[in-house]
């Protein structure tokens, strides 16, 4: 089937068409960019959470190997008073 356009404005619209790809890809640039700083904030704050959990429980263990060498007491009783 024959199809015939009418209007000569085929060059401006590729113009337009041209700048709207291009206005796209930028902000496809742009999102991704964005996409890839949140990835990198999230592993940071993870691996600072883990860090943070590891030197805890490095102290917990600390304090807990110092205090198992206590020695038990019998309990003091005052009589006469």
């Amino acid at each position: 089937m024959a199809v015939a356009r009418l209007g000569g404005g085929g060059g401006r619209r590729r113009l337009f068409g041209a700048f709207r790809r291009l206005r796209v890809r930028w902000l496809a640039a742009l999102y991704r960019r964005s996409l890839r700083r949140l990835r990198a904030y999230y592993a940071k704050a993870v691996q600072d959470l883990l860090e943070g959990a590891a030197a805890m429980s490095t102290l917990r263990s600390q304090a807990a190997a110092d205090c198992s060498f206590g020695t038990a007491f019998a309990p003091v009783v005052a009589v006469g008073y």
